[in-house]
């Protein structure tokens, strides 16, 4: 919730987006992870293996990841980044440069990562 108690805070776009329309005051800002370009993570959906109901759960994921339901959720008020490069062009929506940082090295920093996100945010 926003409530003016913090000077950052660190979320996703839509909740920015969406924020920004309900009237608040927020401001987004891409981080550069030190090459000049920030993370990007898409919306993701995942099948799980085993699961009872795989077929319907396939044609589910099918719906998700169709270009149609990509650009409802890009013209939607969370004003999703749309994956498609044509769809982004086609929409005008402008992003960042993607960072070259690797997952593995992300990796490889996760567990660092844990450790202060504990010792400085949850108290």
């Amino acid at each position: 919730m926003i409530a003016g108690r913090v000077d950052f805070a660190a979320t996703d776009t839509d909740d920015v987006w969406v924020a920004k329309r309900a009237g608040y005051s927020i401001d987004l800002v891409y981080p550069d992870l030190g090459d000049g370009g920030t993370l990007w993570v898409p919306c993701s959906v995942a099948l799980v293996r085993g699961g009872s109901e795989g077929e319907n759960a396939k044609r589910v994921i099918d719906y998700l990841v169709s270009a149609k339901v990509e650009q409802k959720l890009a013209e939607s008020d969370s004003r999703n980044i749309p994956v498609r490069a044509k769809l982004r062009d086609a929409l005008g929506v402008t992003r960042g440069r993607e960072s070259s940082v690797s997952f593995d090295s992300i990796a490889v920093a996760l567990e660092a990562s844990e450790k202060a996100v504990r010792e400085i945010l949850i108290r």
